[in-house]
């Protein structure tokens, strides 16, 4: 069923879109600057804790790259089978991180 979005809602829905999209790239490439200085100020989250991943960051990247562009309206097919196949990418790559820890468990 289609329903119609106020305009506030639909500017408050862009607003928050953009900051998580623009959020997610600067935290990855933030990351991934930490790991190219070899940075563990950098690459930590909180001073003293986990590392971040490469390759979280990576798939960070991708999925805010991924959000900024699907905000807009009119997307060409070939562009949507890309995002598809990038958003594939980072659900493998998060596989393959998960597998990885369950074999470091045992």
């Amino acid at each position: 069923m289609l329903y119609e979005i106020e305009p506030t809602q639909a500017r408050s829905r862009e607003a928050i879109l953009k900051c998580s999209s623009m959020s997610s790239i600067v935290f990855g490439v933030w990351v991934l600057l930490g790991w190219t200085l070899d940075n563990e100020f950098v690459k930590q989250v909180i001073p003293g804790q986990v590392v971040v991943k490469a390759n979280v960051a990576i798939c960070l990247i991708f999925l805010g790259s991924t959000v900024a562009v699907l905000k807009r309206r009119l997307l060409l097919f070939s562009y949507r089978r890309l995002l598809a196949r990038v958003a594939l990418g980072v659900s493998l790559s998060g596989n393959g991180s998960t597998v990885d820890l369950l074999g470091e468990c045992q």
